[in-house]
């Protein structure tokens, strides 16, 4: 697999955006027609293969739904740090 074909943080953060952005729930197609001409199908799919694996989104009856809340999870998950 040479470099192209892996996704980058900022392609990442631009589909997080975009599917918060969005006013309706897109389906994966209608997701990469708006992002036409800024990645191929082939990195929507493995960003929105991380984005499920780390639990930011959800697909059900192919529409994709933001499920993601930074600040619920700081109430729910306390960051507990040790030192020593």
């Amino acid at each position: 697999m040479n470099l192209r074909n892996y996704i980058d943080l900022s392609e990442i953060f631009m589909v997080e955006e975009t599917i918060k952005k969005l006013d309706y729930y897109p389906s994966k197609r209608q997701l990469y027609l708006v992002l036409k001409g800024k990645m191929t199908y082939k990195k929507l799919q493995m960003v929105i293969e991380y984005l499920l694996e780390q639990g930011k989104i959800i697909i059900d009856k192919r529409k994709i739904f933001w499920t993601f809340n930074p600040k619920l999870m700081e109430r729910a998950v306390p960051i507990r740090v040790k030192y020593g």
